[in-house]
Parts: structure tokens; sequence; C-alpha cells
């Protein structure tokens, strides 16, 4: 999600699903024509009992028009270079009565957020030129994700979402996991799958199409797809992601003066939680990374501190290290932005924001140090109420939910005062808001330079006079 909504930390395999999906998701035209339709789609997941694999994707893409050569004259994939490499196979564009052009230009370049943060430069990005490319062409390509340092050694997760935003004439799918080795495979959607065992493997087959694009993109909010997982429950998904987790909160002198310094000259508990709380939220640079894609173990606090930047789960580390020096105990959350996760599917890939669970005596804080400028135990919306996965440090994870509340009452007030004088209204308006329209309009101003404060001021309400005068 792109600011001014939060910019959550869609696993790296909803990237890995086809490259023109970075197209689709910006339509050339209101009723989605992207210029180019798939004509054949195949993909191939093999999982071994170990966690290793290799995930195949062919496909057949026709070019329709001068919007899809844009679209499709470079293809780009991404990868984790920590748990897999990356291969393309073949890459060629077929012409009529001509020989097939096969592609030679691949870059093996740093992920865009790698150009920017080098902690995250192991999120890399292979970048295919696609030679004479015109209209009426036709793309084929075949590419392999390895996997061979899984994140989990013995267990493996993945999920495949249907396209509905692109149109596809025909579409094959197939899952390959061990059949010794216990192994969940959910569909949403209504295609349901052909299952077969062949010499100690169990194979899922799915065929189906996509002749009708979704504009409204309702089809993303409902999560359609495959989905895959060896955990066989939410109390082993949280021992396994605690055990990553918590060595990483590990209190080193530098943080454990830096929590004494912030918490110097507070009268409550709770207002030293809120004292460290607001430190990592403001001071802590967000770089949005969603949960899951790249890596799922955070930084050190020690390193998050240091360099100042960090994705949610990053923040998460180190407000649990500063919580550490005051006897404070506190519980990764996992949870997700756009829906309530699947209790009956336990897979990592059914969340997507990690935030901090603090249990006090007489009540619990939901805390999410994410936003930079979020009032002290404020969540956005779109995690209010939802059902997350708390990981407390002693005894089995659980899942939960969220409170449907702000702990504050939202308002909003505008006063005007002014009169009349001489034929000329003297007006000044004095604008405030708590809640949800408060950390948008935190978020706006803190990306403008101050100069720009007083016009930005004005277009709040169209009906305001000219640009005024404006206060933090």
């Amino acid at each position: 999600m792109q600011r001014f909504m939060p910019a959550f930390c869609s696993l790296l395999v909803a990237v890995a699903t086809i490259a023109t999906v970075s197209a689709a998701q910006n339509p050339s035209s209101p009723d989605g024509d992207l210029g180019f339709v798939i004509a054949r789609r195949n993909l191939v997941i093999r999982m071994a009992p170990d966690g290793t694999g290799r995930i195949d994707l062919r496909a057949r893409i026709a070019v329709q028009s001068q919007a899809g050569v844009a679209a499709l004259g470079e293809l780009k994939f991404d990868y984790d270079s920590s748990t897999e490499h990356f291969d393309v196979d073949t890459v060629e564009v077929l012409k009529r009565g001509a020989a097939p052009v096969i592609a030679t230009s691949v870059q093996d370049l740093t992920g865009p957020l790698g150009q920017e943060v080098p902690a995250y430069s192991d999120l890399r990005q292979k970048v295919v030129t696609v030679p004479a490319l015109d209209p009426g062409d036709t793309i084929v390509y075949h590419i392999t994700w390895i996997i061979d340092h899984p994140i989990a050694p013995g267990q493996f997760w993945y999920y495949a979402p249907f396209l509905h935003q692109i149109t596809i004439a025909s579409e094959d799918d197939e899952v390959v996991v061990p059949g010794a080795v216990y192994t969940q495979v959910s569909t949403r959607g209504d295609v349901k799958p052909a299952v077969a065992d062949s010499a100690g493997w169990r194979v899922y087959h799915w065929r189906l199409a996509n002749l009708a694009i979704d504009t409204t993109r309702t089809t993303l909010q409902k999560r359609e797809g495959i989905e895959i997982t060896t955990f066989r429950s939410w109390s082993d998904l949280g021992a396994w992601y605690g055990d990553l987790e918590r060595p990483r909160e590990t209190v080193t002198p530098t943080i454990q003066a830096k929590a004494q310094d912030l918490v110097k000259g507070r009268r409550t508990l709770t207002d030293s939680i809120a004292a460290l709380f607001t430190f990592v939220s403001d001071h802590i640079r967000y770089v949005a990374l969603n949960f899951g894609v790249g890596r799922f173990q955070p930084r050190t606090a020690a390193d998050v501190l240091a360099n100042e930047y960090g994705d949610c789960k990053d923040k998460h580390v180190l407000l649990a290290a500063l919580l550490h020096v005051i006897g404070v105990p506190s519980a990764p959350v996992l949870i997700n932005t756009v829906r309530d996760p699947d209790s009956a599917v336990v897979s990592p890939s059914e969340f997507d924001h990690v935030i901090t669970l603090v249990p006090m005596a007489k009540d619990t804080l939901w805390l999410d140090a994410t936003p930079d400028v979020a009032p002290f135990q404020f969540l956005w919306y779109e995690l209010r109420g939802r059902r997350a996965l708390v990981i407390p440090a002693s005894g089995p994870a659980r899942l939960s939910r969220a409170p449907r509340n702000l702990p504050f009452a939202p308002t909003e007030d505008i006063t005007m005062r002014g009169g009349l004088t001489g034929g000329t209204i003297a007006l000044g308006v004095r604008f405030s808001e708590r809640g949800d329209g408060e950390v948008l309009l935190r978020e706006v101003f803190r990306t403008l330079p101050r100069s720009s404060w007083p016009a930005m001021a004005a277009r709040l309400d169209d009906n305001l006079p000219g640009p005024g005068t404006t206060s933090d």
C-alpha cells in the first residue's frame, strides 16, 4: 500500500506468479485493456520434505497493441538471493513468418528497495530486455525459482493467486508435494483441483481461465488462489516465528542507555511505555517492506537503532528491546491489513504486517510503531477488529482480535472567527482532527517542506479564502 494509507510491511510468492502483474495493476484504460492477452500459462510448484523446492513458470503472451509493447518490452522478475536462485531459462519473441528472436540481455540487479537501503540488497531483480517486439508478436518464456535455503527447514508454504486482472485464455497450475509429509492444500475460488498419487508424491492440478478482467479489484480482497502449508497449528507457527524473532531483541549497552534516557522523568509505567513507543515511531524511518517479502527474520534491535530505519518487524524488535530495559514484556503480533486470516489455513502467508502487544495488569496495549506520526495506541482502521496471531514469550501462540475502537474518541473540530471591516472580511480558521484523519494529515505535512504548510492548510477546505499560517 502506498501512503497516505499505511505502507504496510503479498509475500514474495505473490510477486513470483508472473512478471506482467505489475502492468495489470495499472491498467491503461478504464475497461482494463492492457494491450496483451496471456494465451497460455503454466505454473508448477514442487516442494521437498526438507523445505527446498522448485517453481517453474511458463507463459505465452499475445501482444495486441503498442500498449502491450510498452508493458512487456522489459520484463522484471523479483527473487530473494538469501533463500533461492532464479533462472531465466528462455525468453523468445515469435513473429509471423519469421524465425524466433531470442532475448539475450538479462541483467541481475539489486532490487529497488535494496538500492535505497543496502540492508535489503538480497532482494534482487532480473531484468530482461525483450528484443524486436511489435504488436501482433507473441512472447514465450520459461523462468525458474530454485529454493535451496528454506526459511524454515522441514517446513514449506506457498501462496499463488489466481490472476483476475489479466485476460488468461488457458491456465494450468500444478502442486507436487511429498505424500508422506503433512501438507494442507487449500483453494479459494470456484476452481477445485484434481488429485492423484504418483510414486510417493501427491499431485494437485487446476485448470482454469480468466476471460473477464476484474476492473473493480474485488477479487484481490477475496484472495482467490492456491495456498499450501505444512504447519499443523497456530502454536507451531508461533513457535517457529518466535524462535526467529526473540534473539533479535537482545539488549545492548547502547539500547540500555537509550531506554533509560527516554524514560527519565516519566511518572508512570504507561508514560514510560509511551515514551519508548514514540521514539521508535517518530525517529526510526519506516522502510516499506511487507512482512514475508525478502525475509521473515527481523534485523537485530542494535542494528535498527544504529541505522535508524526498519520495516514493521524491525520496528517491533527495537521497541521490544527498549521495553525489556524497563522490565516490560511484549509479544510480536502477526496481522493482515486486508482481511482476517483464514483460521483453517495455518500459514505465514496469511499475514502481511507485524505489530506489538504489551500485556498490562489492568489492560492490554496494542501498539503499531510503523506509522511515523501515530499517537500512542493508535491502530489504523484496516487493523482494528482484525484477528491476529499473538506470539508470547511463554505459552503457545493464539489467535486474538485487535481492539475494534481507538483508545480515545475521534473528533473533528473547525472553528472560524472573524469580522467585516470596511467591506473586507478577516477570517481565522482553526482546524483540529483526532483519529484516522489526524494521522493522515500528519503524514501529509511531514512529507512537505514547512514553507508549503500554509498552502496545504488552505487546500483542506476549498471554501477557505487563501493561504494562512499553520501551527504544529
